[in-house]
């Protein structure tokens, strides 16, 4: 096994949390406009491939949240039309 997939696998199992932003156009969504909520929207965890992966969602304004061991990795506003 070469070390990229090593370093692949290391995360195998790594928890990844979908939070949904409020829309600056829409009042759909109850949370402060850039901020996550409280709660996640939907959860994941990384496969063996370091894949992961939601069900399909509806357009809007998103953050992901990777629980990585030492730290946590946060992309923010993901967006989706």
């Amino acid at each position: 096994m070469c070390d990229d997939e090593e370093q692949i696998r290391a995360y195998d199992g790594t928890a990844v949390d979908l939070y949904r932003l409020r829309d600056e156009r829409s009042s759909i969504e109850m949370t402060p406009a850039g901020k996550p909520a409280e709660q996640p929207f939907l959860s994941a965890t990384v496969d063996r491939l370091g894949h992961f992966s939601f069900a399909p969602l509806q357009a809007g304004h998103y953050a992901i949240l990777l629980h990585l061991p030492d730290t946590e990795l946060v992309v923010e506003q993901v967006h989706l039309e």
